[in-house]
């Protein structure tokens, strides 16, 4: 019985241990199964980013290639507009060349004219080839005679006389004539033209802009219809001196336009000048400057028309001179000239041209005038007969 107890209780032991370690058994398989099953998961897991990287890249390598494909097809579209560009722009500056009627290009050109002209100081004078004449020496015939009649005037320094600047006639007239002006807006220029309608017809203008201070104020004298000699040389060089004279004098007159307003200085070619017929239409060129000058605001109204009376007065023309100035502008010119010796002298003309006109009443008048500024001049300021 003891043995048997002993027996059972051996056996019942060795059941229990041999159940225990079945269970650490099966719980050790358990542990390493759950962990092969992690393993796998992270291997998994891994795979799937690596299979995930892999795609990224390879969109992005898609993305690169479109974006590439895309800058490529960009590229080429701005190059080809480019040269689409490039190729108007050469064939707009080709057509410009071919109409631009100066020697030089435009930069070139504004850099003479500026120096020569002392940046705006001075107009500058330009003379043009005449339209229609058929050679090169026919050009140089009338250009020679009008560059040399002006650099024999008394009055030559008033502008900056330039030759050689135009390649070609301005055939194209008012188109040239803008062109001209586009190339040079913003300085004083006079520039003599003219066209050859037949042999023997000649058409000849001068053209002024920016005397005044304002590009777009342009002035225009168109001479009458003249008729070129045909004859020997003799004829034609008396010709050319002629209209070298009166284009020398009209470019003088517009010069002294931009002295008046842009110095104060008054104009003086209507004194120069002998013919009395010329002086007269002179003089009254001469008065209009002072019509530009008062709109610009360089001289006032009154004194105005006093020299322009002065200028009328000292050009033979009277009855202009005295129709020009009412009383009122005659006293207070007086009243406010002193001693001022070119004003008195003014004054003193037209009291003058008023007596050949037989308007004693007014030639009186500023006689009286000029000799009560007198007095006042001397019994005002630091003289002694202030005492009187």
């Amino acid at each position: 019985m003891l043995l048997e107890g002993v027996l059972t209780t051996l056996l019942g032991s060795l059941s229990a241990s041999a159940l225990q370690k079945r269970r650490e058994t099966e719980n050790f398989r358990r542990t390493e199964a759950a962990a092969r099953a992690r393993e796998e998961r992270a291997e998994r897991f891994q795979s799937a980013l690596h299979a995930q990287d892999s795609v990224r890249q390879h969109l992005q390598a898609l993305d690169r290639d479109r974006f590439n494909a895309d800058r490529a097809v960009h590229d080429a579209e701005h190059l080809e507009l480019v040269r689409f560009r490039m190729a108007r722009a050469l064939r707009h500056e080709e057509r410009a060349e071919a109409h631009n009627p100066f020697v030089h290009d435009t930069e070139t050109v504004l850099k003479y004219l500026r120096a020569a002209g002392e940046d705006g100081k001075s107009p500058v004078l330009l003379f043009a080839p005449i339209a229609g004449e058929s050679s090169e020496d026919g050009h140089r015939s009338f250009r020679v005679g009008l560059r040399k009649g002006w650099q024999q005037q008394p009055w030559a320094a008033d502008a900056r006389s330039l030759d050689g600047f135009f390649r070609r006639p301005l055939t194209h007239t008012d188109l040239d004539l803008l062109v001209v002006r586009e190339t040079i807006p913003d300085l004083p220029v006079i520039l003599v033209h003219g066209e050859l309608q037949t042999a023997r017809r000649l058409w000849v203008s001068i053209s002024a802009w920016g005397l005044t201070g304002d590009a777009d104020t342009r002035v225009d004298f168109h001479l009458p219809r003249l008729t070129v000699p045909d004859g020997d040389d003799e004829a034609l060089l008396e010709f050319q001196d002629a209209l070298a004279h009166v284009c020398g004098v009209v470019a003088g007159v517009l010069a002294e336009w931009h002295r008046l307003i842009a110095s104060g200085i008054p104009p003086r070619i209507h004194r120069l000048v002998k013919d009395p017929e010329e002086r007269r239409w002179v003089g009254v060129a001469n008065a209009t400057g002072y019509e530009f000058a008062a709109a610009h605001g360089a001289i006032g109204l009154r004194q105005a028309s006093f020299w322009q009376s002065v200028i009328l007065a000292d050009s033979g023309l009277p009855e202009a001179a005295a129709a020009n100035i009412d009383d009122e502008t005659l006293d207070l010119v007086a009243t406010a000239a002193g001693g001022d010796a070119e004003t008195v002298n003014g004054l003193r003309s037209l009291a003058a041209a008023f007596a050949s006109m037989g308007d004693e009443g007014r030639a009186a008048r500023i006689t009286s005038l000029l000799a009560t500024a007198a007095l006042r001049a001397m019994t005002q300021g630091p003289s002694p007969l202030r005492t009187w």
